[in-house]
């Protein structure tokens, strides 16, 4: 008799251990997932874990961001930690472990006048953008591509307009013959680590020249439709 109820305490025990000690269910992790994919530096979620030790939770994560700088990625996370706790309840601690995102393909964007290859002196109010895809190790271009200004005839803030686009397309330089008119599209593309580079040149070949970039085959490039 003793040897059965010591033998169902031990079971009992065990079960309040799972209880109060046990992972944590799939719909918070996916709220958890979901927060933290909404910021647009977050480059993906690799791994998500967390278990639950009564009411309170206690959160891992693996995350690859598109940033570069090591301080603004930091910012990043301290931010990405302070979201969960406000909108996820009882989340007592929450880690994230990030890296960089690894590219072997960078883009480069340029605003052009024409089709024809002018760079545009002016960022928001070029018509048209050359985007280059260059291999990172041997600058050699893989992909142009032409694109129409979709802002363009926006009447006013086309230039942050078109920063968050080329953000978007996951840019890396944006290549330019003149600085930013103004301070908006200088700070969105800096905030996402897009490098900006002023160059001499006056037309997409030249610059590429300037830059180091090799041409690129002409069957594979892209136009307008």
């Amino acid at each position: 008799m003793i040897l059965i109820v010591r033998s169902g305490y031990g079971i009992l025990v065990d079960s309040l251990k799972v209880l109060l000690d046990a992972s944590l269910d799939y719909e918070t992790l996916t709220s958890i997932r979901k927060v933290i994919e909404d910021e647009p530096k977050v480059q993906a979620v690799t791994h998500i874990s967390g278990r639950q030790s009564g009411r309170y939770r206690f959160i891992e994560v693996e995350v690859t961001l598109r940033v570069k700088d090591v301080a603004r990625a930091h910012q990043i996370v301290t931010s990405l930690e302070k979201k969960v706790k406000e909108k996820i309840p009882f989340v007592d601690s929450i880690i994230i472990h990030y890296e960089p995102v690894e590219k072997k393909v960078l883009k480069y964007a340029f605003p052009l006048t024409s089709t024809s290859g002018n760079i545009s002196p002016h960022f928001g109010e070029a018509p048209y953008l050359a985007v280059l895809e260059v291999k990172k190790d041997e600058k050699q271009v893989v992909k142009k591509e032409i694109l129409v200004n979709p802002f363009l005839n926006q009447e006013k803030g086309k230039g942050i307009a078109l920063a968050e686009f080329l953000v978007d397309q996951d840019v890396d330089f944006v290549v330019l013959k003149e600085k930013y008119k103004g301070k908006g599209p200088e700070y969105v593309l800096a905030e996402s680590a897009v490098t900006t580079i002023i160059i001499d040149s006056s037309t997409l070949k030249e610059a590429m020249t300037e830059l180091g970039i090799k041409e690129l085959n002409e069957k594979r490039e892209r136009q307008p439709n």
